[in-house]
């Protein structure tokens, strides 16, 4: 990855190359200096108890900062459980010994048993925390995973001291106790230690978060003073209500901005206009060497069948870029008529039908016969461990590096689904450098074409503020035409909108029935929504029964959250009449299994 190369709120520099000209490739710096400093901002908002307006839009902003001062980042917006534990893991063996970690969340907190966790958004553990809290979700946890990576410098900056919404057990305590993360660690809180304060927000981000990212831009600041300035804003804002702390273990001074010179560019065009389109051919970067081998949930941008915990294949791939029978994904029966556009409908549930791994093979056989399309939709899989793959970042960029120019043929020529491999090859940094901006003018021309996908990930760039303006209402329009065209993952986080009232009109019953659109595809976590409605009796009638069996739906699916609901009703259910049970007895389906 390139240091400046990153996903985040705003666009930054590809150079443009005219239209038609051929891609041209660009050096990266050495492996030490691309992994020297890195960050991860996740930012969970849409909690079903609570849902917080801006806490994806935070991470992108906080992100947006440190990459115009050198770190290479990811953003992660409204994550669960599986997808934030994924995110930390290759986090951390990304940073090399020596390098500078930069943590941040966004969303709620709690303590429990004198430890500080933040939470996913399909948390379920309300009523039994110690059955659902790992060790990866508390701060310590993630403090250590640091520490064992040897970085040189751990940076958490943690916003996640806002009051817990409805009822929860005494036990548990709001907001974040006092964190110490070891040697060469700062830790900071959104306020003091066991203090909870309100979601204050300012100029479409949390408080915090906006402080926190102006002060980052603060040329040649040190680590110190910017959590002085911080904190000075913040209280100033808030009229004393609400004090950040923080906690110094870094000995050295850090200055943010001070690093081996990048090349930095700005967020928007010389011109200011409109960012890039599908006339703008990718710039291919030089291939690499292959190294050694209780909340509703939404889906996230790029990657909607995110719901699962894959096991991890055999993956093998050789140097010549030959599709080996390694990449097979079990048996090697397809789907009948299954040509590369039958696995792209069955990638997105069109024609109501959700089946990610036979999507797989199809994308599978299709690299295999030389489909250049084929290829790339194989190495987007591959890339972020989608279809059931397991994720190899760099086999993944050498594949697409190969048929990157091919592609670009095809959206020049109007090709909606080209257009969308291009925006997402821009947003991940698959094969080129990662820019929002451009990856926005290309999902643009792809949903203008009524391609699913491209609505859907033009949506999630709306919703997030990336390479656009952040704009709510523009994300739920955008859902709508991805619902409307095929993708159930347009129609899940449709009905998520509407089920918090975020972009829309809050309406439960519109919610139920585009969760109930994207179950009956198939999809998990639309049976897992729907799930919680059925079981509080919002935009659809009360009914345990009805709600267990899509848990059940949810949980064989893949879906951890539809598990772990499931299981606390079975809990529940001893506290039954006994008709109630016998009335279960009946309808439980054998082998459910627990752990997602």
């Amino acid at each position: 990855m390139k240091k400046i190369a990153m996903l985040a709120a705003l666009g930054w520099g590809v150079t443009q190359l005219a239209a038609g000209s051929p891609a041209q490739a660009h050096e990266e710096g050495s492996t030490s200096a691309r992994q020297e400093r890195i960050a991860l901002c996740i930012g969970n908002g849409v909690y079903r108890k609570g849902p917080l307006r801006n806490a994806a839009a935070d991470a992108g902003a906080v992100c947006s900062a440190l990459e115009s001062v050198g770190f290479d980042v990811e953003v992660l917006g409204d994550a669960n459980q599986i997808r934030m534990e994924q995110a930390l893991n290759l986090f951390t063996k990304r940073l090399e010994p020596g390098g500078i970690a930069f943590f941040f969340f966004s969303g709620y907190g709690l303590q429990w048993n004198g430890e500080s966790y933040r939470l996913p958004v399909d948390f379920a553990g309300w009523n039994r925390p110690g059955a659902s809290l790992t060790e990866e979700w508390s701060a310590k946890g993630i403090a250590t995973k640091m520490q064992r990576a040897k970085a040189g410098i751990s940076i958490l900056a943690l916003d996640a001291c806002r009051d817990l919404p409805g009822e929860f057990p005494s036990k548990i305590r709001p907001g974040l106790g006092l964190v110490s993360g070891g040697v060469n660690t700062f830790v900071a809180l959104a306020a003091q230690p066991g203090a909870v304060t309100e979601d204050w927000s300012r100029n479409g981000f949390g408080l915090y978060a906006d402080a926190l990212a102006l002060a980052i831009r603060t040329p040649g600041i040190e680590l110190g003073r910017l959590f002085d300035r911080v904190q000075q804003d913040v209280a100033l804002a808030t009229g004393q209500r609400q004090i950040p702390f923080a906690f110094d273990a870094v000995p050295d001074l850090y200055r943010f901005g001070v690093a081996p010179p990048v090349a930095l560019s700005t967020g928007t065009t010389e011109s200011g206009k409109e960012p890039p389109g599908p006339n703008d051919r990718p710039e291919v970067a030089p291939a690499e060497p292959v190294p050694a081998s209780n909340g509703p949930v939404m889906s996230d941008s790029g990657d909607g069948d995110a719901q699962t915990e894959r096991t991890d294949p055999a993956v093998e791939y050789s140097r010549d870029l030959q599709i080996e029978a390694g990449w097979s994904l079990g048996d090697d029966v397809l789907p009948p008529d299954s040509g590369l556009a039958r696995g792209i409908d069955l990638y997105t549930g069109k024609g109501g039908t959700f089946d990610p791994k036979g999507a797989g093979k199809i994308f599978q056989r299709a690299a295999g016969d030389g489909d250049p399309m084929g290829e790339m939709w194989l190495a987007r899989s591959i890339f972020k461990g989608r279809c059931g793959f397991r994720a190899e970042p760099e086999r993944a960029k050498l594949m697409a590096k190969r048929v990157l120019k091919q592609v670009g043929s095809a959206a020049d020529q109007g090709d909606p689904a080209a257009a969308f491999l291009l925006g997402s090859a821009y947003e991940e940094g698959l094969g080129v450098k990662k820019d929002p901006a451009k990856a926005v003018g290309f999902y643009r021309a792809s949903c203008d074409g009524r391609f699913p996908l491209g609505c859907y990930n033009l949506a999630g760039m709306f919703k997030m503020g990336k390479g656009t303006e952040r704009d709510d209402s523009r994300a739920a329009e955008l859902y709508f035409k991805a619902c409307d065209a095929g993708s159930i993952f347009g129609c899940n986080n449709l009905g998520l909108l509407y089920e918090a009232g975020i972009g829309v009109q809050r309406n439960e019953t519109r919610a139920a029935e585009l969760y109930s659109k994207a179950c009956a595809a198939g999809f998990a976590l639309g049976c897992a929504n729907l799930g919680g409605m059925a079981e509080d009796g919002r935009g659809v009638e009360k009914d345990i029964q009805r709600a267990k069996k899509l848990y059940r739906d949810a949980c064989q699916g893949g879906s951890s959250h539809g598990c772990e609901e499931l299981e606390r009703l079975e809990k529940e259910g001893a506290h039954w009449k006994p008709e109630e049970k016998a009335k279960e007895k009946e309808r439980r389906e054998p082998g459910w299994r627990t752990g997602g």
